[in-house]
């Protein structure tokens, strides 16, 4: 038996922190902050990947201006300490093992998940548009929902909430509020969206700023916010975020 155990190779300890963002709705904002939570982080000198895993619109490619990058084999580096990749469907099981081994390779790894409307069938279906939920499902350590807080969109919220409470996964889930009223009072909006996510027991809520200008100034330039308009508020909002990780 000890000769056994020790002929079973250990696995080593991995290095980065895996940060999954999805979306209970489209238009949510997911690639905005996965854009910029990454280039922030990579700012403070953290090794970061940012993976586009969203199976129906990738983004980050056009956004940050390098077309190729699904087309490239391996990591595209896109400034100091900045890498990028984006998943596809003729690629899924290559990417998903450059996944496995960027957890050793990397301090942070962000993925961008889109929107997720129906996580069981996501996690049993075994299509490729749903593999990478599944990774992140056993593999990363955070997962952060973004939605916004008119009817629409708290009803899909309250659905995927319901969903989440179903089905257990490793990552630790966080919501966030994105295209929030900036101020420190509560609004009605605010107890709404609480009350959406209060089935799984989470309180807090993380708000993103609507700051429509400068997100149009970074997509237009194919910048991160930290290049084109660093003083922006939503900019120091996504700089908060990165400092508490």
């Amino acid at each position: 038996s000890p000769l056994l155990r020790n002929s079973i190779p250990e696995r080593r300890a991995t290095r980065a922190r895996v940060l999954g963002i999805t979306s209970a709705h489209s238009a949510a904002g997911c690639t905005t902050l996965a854009i910029n939570l990454a280039s922030e982080l990579s700012v403070a000198g953290d090794r970061t990947l940012l993976v586009d895993a969203n199976p129906t619109t990738p983004a980050v490619a056009i956004l940050i201006g390098e077309q190729g990058l699904h087309s490239n084999k391996g990591f595209t580096q896109v400034s100091a300490g900045f890498w990028a990749m984006e998943i596809t469907q003729t690629a899924i099981v290559d990417s998903i093992a450059l996944l496995e081994n960027a957890q050793y390779e990397f301090d942070f790894i962000v993925i961008d998940l889109g929107p997720t409307l129906d996580i069981a069938q996501t996690l049993s279906g075994r299509r490729w548009s749903g593999e990478t939920l599944v990774w992140v499902s056993s593999n990363a350590d955070d997962l952060w929902v973004l939605a916004r807080s008119d009817y629409l969109s708290l009803h899909r919220l309250r659905a995927l909430t319901q969903d989440l409470l179903r089905n257990s996964i490793k990552p630790k889930i966080s919501f966030i509020q994105s295209a929030a009223k900036s101020g420190r009072r509560s609004t009605a909006s605010d107890e709404l969206f609480a009350s959406a996510i209060s089935a799984l027991g989470s309180k807090e809520v993380i708000k993103i700023p609507l700051d429509t200008r400068s997100i149009s100034m970074a997509e237009n330039a194919h910048e991160t916010l930290y290049q084109s308009n660093e003083k922006s508020l939503l900019r120091k909002s996504i700089q908060g975020l990165s400092g508490e990780i």
